[in-house]
């Protein structure tokens, strides 16, 4: 289980593997500047804010990052990024687009405080799979694998005790142990198959829960 959660959560805190993003430094990172969104090493960072040009950077340390917004480019004008959203039209657009007449005196919002907004929300969805709902169901999921098993245990000592009467009545309970056996073995299948629905139920919805997490990924 603890593995699961921690895997589910390594795009948003694992930082082992991350390399600063500067000029041909391999150096950890360790911060990220959410004006230029690029991660940096303490060195890199100190260098990047001494520069007159970044003094009014936002460097966050990497954990508390904005996130950006994936690009995209805009239908009007396909040189251009889309990177605001219009307010009256509900349409995603680029600078150009803003100062066209169609969208004359409208009000407009930043796309990236729109995409932080919708990721902090999908993080609270993110965070009850990993934290509730996986590991319930990876709990329940094992509890019906341990009632296979005990299943298994009783039949199996039902067969043996069988087995025992059958040596002391041998002509009469041979006939008796075979129907018997047929019986069992009709329970032990219909139980072990409804168990097999169980746990396929299981298997199908921790699934969708990890399509999930991709998706809100």
């Amino acid at each position: 289980m603890f593995q699961v959660l921690s895997l589910l959560k390594i795009p948003g805190t694992a930082q082992h593997y991350l390399e600063c993003q500067s000029e041909e430094c391999k150096r950890n990172c360790e911060f990220y500047c959410n004006t230029c969104h690029l991660q940096l090493c303490k060195q890199c960072r100190d260098e990047h804010l001494r520069a007159q040009e970044n003094k009014n950077h936002d460097v966050v340390i990497y954990q508390e990052r904005t996130r950006k917004p994936p690009l995209q480019k805009c239908e009007i004008h396909p040189t251009k990024d889309t990177d605001m959203l219009c307010e009256e039209c509900q349409v995603s657009l680029c600078s150009k687009c803003a100062t066209s007449q169609d969208h004359k005196g409208h009000s407009f919002t930043d796309l990236e405080k729109i995409h932080a907004e919708n990721l902090a929300l999908w993080q609270v969805e993110i965070d009850k799979i990993c934290e509730y709902f996986m590991p319930t169901s990876q709990s329940l999921q094992n509890e019906v694998r341990d009632d296979a098993k005990e299943i298994k245990k009783i039949m199996n000592n039902m067969r043996e005790s069988l087995i025992v009467d059958a040596d002391s009545l041998r002509s009469f309970v041979d006939a008796v142990v075979t129907r018997n056996m047929k019986q069992i073995d009709q329970i032990e299948n219909s139980l072990l198959k409804d168990i097999e629905t169980q746990e396929d139920t299981f298997t199908n919805y921790i699934t969708y829960l990890n399509d999930l997490v991709k998706e809100f990924n």
